[in-house]
């Protein structure tokens, strides 16, 4: 009777042309892009490491954990400086090559395709980060709940920690730009992650006026009306 009093009885099946414009438009884009700007946290930052002030002469490293793709992060990285991606077969390996550089990003990305998706590092990622960050200096950013630093025992010898908080494209361009100044970090941690990081950690950075990457609407203006001038230019 329910279904029959709100016309499920002539049912009529949904027109899904433009449907995915319609659910994912430029608009909700823009609102992700500024909730995430206002969300992404830096809960540790020694030395005011971040943002990275100072580009000349000095070498940067990008190494990659976890589960899920953490291209948009390095290729918005690269949007500032020149950054290497460095790989190893063994911790040994990766340590070596890593002696060169300057500043280490590290990137732990774990997927946010559904809510039950795990967040923890594993074992074997918690040692080769401590010893990378005991031998360098490291910025860890976390694209993962933020639960994910109660499995860090010690943060001592990590000089940044930022919580991008999911994996997504936007969060993770959002982070690399927070990174260089381009954005400032203003987010503070909605939840107890462990004794060094109560709820409400705070931690703001400034910006460098350096330039800021995102979709036309976060700044007034049309992305259609754009991509006409584009095909006329």
């Amino acid at each position: 009777m329910a279904k029959y009093k709100v016309g499920l009885h002539s049912y009529q099946p949904v027109n899904t042309q433009y449907l995915y414009q319609d659910l994912n438009s430029v608009k909700e884009d823009a609102l992700y892009e500024k909730l995430l700007e206002n969300a992404v946290t830096v809960v540790k930052n020694a030395d005011q490491t971040v943002p990275i002030k100072t580009l000349e002469n000095k070498k940067f490293a990008y190494v990659y954990f976890g589960d899920d793709s953490g291209d948009a992060f390095f290729n918005q990285l690269n949007k500032y400086t020149q950054v290497d991606q460095v790989k190893g077969a063994s911790l040994d390996e990766l340590i070596k090559k890593l002696e060169t550089y300057d500043q280490v990003i590290i990137g732990f990305h774990k997927s946010n395709e559904n809510p039950w998706k795990g967040f923890k590092f594993t074992q074997k990622e918690l040692t080769w980060i401590y010893e990378i960050a005991r031998t360098n200096r490291v910025i860890l950013t976390v694209f993962a709940r933020p639960y994910a630093l109660m499995d860090l025992k010690t943060t001592t010898h990590f000089e940044s920690i930022v919580i991008g908080y999911q994996n997504s494209k936007i969060a993770q361009e959002v982070t690399a730009q927070i990174l260089f100044g381009a954005r400032e970090a203003k987010g503070k941690l909605p939840v107890s992650a462990g004794a060094d990081f109560p709820v409400n950690t705070q931690i703001l950075t400034h910006l460098l006026g350096r330039l800021t990457y995102g979709v036309p609407e976060t700044v007034g203006m049309n992305s259609q009306k754009l991509k006409k001038v584009d095909s006329l230019a």
